[in-house]
């Protein structure tokens, strides 16, 4: 198959899965999106420039992988934006990386290496927004 943009996502509340088992994909986007699942299982998913992962993506990405995700956040080949669950706690994680505010995550079970993308748990959020209006006060106190 060959496209310029494969979209995994959700629509309606249901959750949208694509499964690759074999053969070759050929994309230059590959966008995980709300409640998606690409799980990449066997086969090819090659000459893409860009995967990202947006409101809860994940990938299910048969084997260790980890050295490769490492190498696609490097790259810029990973991104990710918009994520809306908190997984915090609800899922152990081997890696992790941070941009803007948000983490990408992975984890190798011993079969798949998984990758998602998450927002800090509320406590951060909450310790974040504090010290911004604290500054925020005394930056406005000093210039009086």
């Amino acid at each position: 198959m060959a496209a310029g943009e494969l979209w995994v996502t959700a629509l309606d509340g249901v959750t949208g899965v694509a499964t690759l088992n074999g053969g070759a994909v050929h994309v230059d986007v590959v966008t995980i999106g709300q409640n998606g699942t690409l799980n990449w299982n066997a086969g090819t998913l090659d000459t893409f420039t860009n995967m990202a992962f947006s409101a809860d993506g994940l990938l299910v990405w048969e084997g260790d992988h980890t050295n490769d995700v490492a190498t696609l956040v490097t790259v810029g080949t990973f991104t990710w934006n918009g994520a809306s669950a908190v997984y915090e706690d609800a899922k152990a994680y081997d890696q992790e990386y941070l941009a803007g505010g948000e983490y990408l995550r992975t984890s190798f079970d011993g079969t798949n290496t998984e990758v998602w993308t998450v927002i800090p748990e509320p406590a951060t959020l909450g310790m974040v927004a504090t010290m911004s209006g604290a500054l925020l006060f005394i930056r406005r106190r000093c210039m009086i």
